[in-house]
């Protein structure tokens, strides 16, 4: 795993999502590398985002691919354009799938799975 690969699984472990952010073009950096794609920068910057956006795109998989998922189809995987801007990809939990949720308003939980730091998305409106 690269460096700054590590550093967001330390943000995230740590429950507070980050980003990196080019300090010249002020880019959003998602996932994060050690150069701006934009500007050729190595001048960047981790800053915080809020975990709240809105479903862009997805997809549900109803079959799974490897043994150690069976137990978890159908799941749906969102591409999310976070409040800031970027678009995180990740698992959404506790919503129905379909064409809904493109559009819908979610927000970052934190776990852990396979004893790793992990984080999905929720709907917004979703209590603790």
């Amino acid at each position: 795993m690269e460096p700054e690969e590590e550093m967001f699984w330390r943000y995230v472990a740590r429950e507070d999502m980050h980003l990196q952010r080019c300090r010249s073009c002020e880019r959003w950096l998602a996932p994060p590398g050690p150069v701006c794609p934009d500007c050729l920068s190595r001048s960047l910057e981790w800053s915080a985002i809020s975990g709240d956006g809105t479903v862009w795109s997805y997809t549900v998989y109803r079959h799974s691919f490897a043994d150690h998922l069976d137990a978890r189809v159908p799941y749906a995987l969102v591409l999310v354009e976070t409040a800031e801007g970027p678009l995180l990809m990740g698992n959404l939990i506790g919503a129905d799938f379909g064409p809904a949720l493109i559009g819908m308003p979610v927000r970052v939980e934190y776990g852990a799975a396979d004893d790793l730091p992990s984080y999905r998305f929720v709907p917004a409106a979703r209590d603790h």
